[in-house]
């Protein structure tokens, strides 16, 4: 009688082989989507700086928040009436974008980039880009 089948050595080695492929896979997956968040955060920064520029054009001017908010981007502002959705963070519950007035023709508009190292303030004081933590921003853009 001839058995058919595979040893236990044979089954041990595709298991192994199908482990490290699928770690791979994953590693490459998350690095994929953490940098499409990032794609996604720059062009919501772009598509609300296309809004207060709009603003800009019809009031004179920037929409003004509070110097003593935390820099977070109020529908309030007057601004949003621009867009046709006001942007979210892909990780909304993490992570928000923050806008200060400076002066009636300068802004900061920032966001925090999950691939990208280092901090920096958005405005003067150091407000923070991630909700519950004192997390700064990774990415801004401002006016001038």
């Amino acid at each position: 009688m001839k058995n058919i089948g595979f040893t236990l050595v044979e089954l041990l080695i595709v298991i192994t082989i199908i482990a490290t492929l699928s770690g791979i896979g994953y590693a490459v997956f998350g690095n994929a989507t953490r940098s499409a968040r990032d794609a996604k955060r720059k062009a919501d920064l772009e598509q609300i700086r296309t809004a207060l520029e709009m603003f800009k054009a019809d009031n004179g001017r920037y929409p003004t928040n509070d110097a003593s908010s935390t820099c977070v981007i109020d529908p309030s502002l007057g601004f949003n009436a621009y867009l046709a959705s006001m942007p979210i963070d892909p990780k909304s519950t993490v992570y928000r974008y923050c806008y200060h007035f400076r002066t009636a023709t300068t802004y900061d508009l920032c966001a925090h980039l999950e691939g990208v190292a280092g901090n920096f303030a958005c405005g003067p004081a150091a407000y923070s880009c991630q909700i519950g933590v004192n997390s700064q921003c990774t990415y801004s853009v401002h006016n001038p």
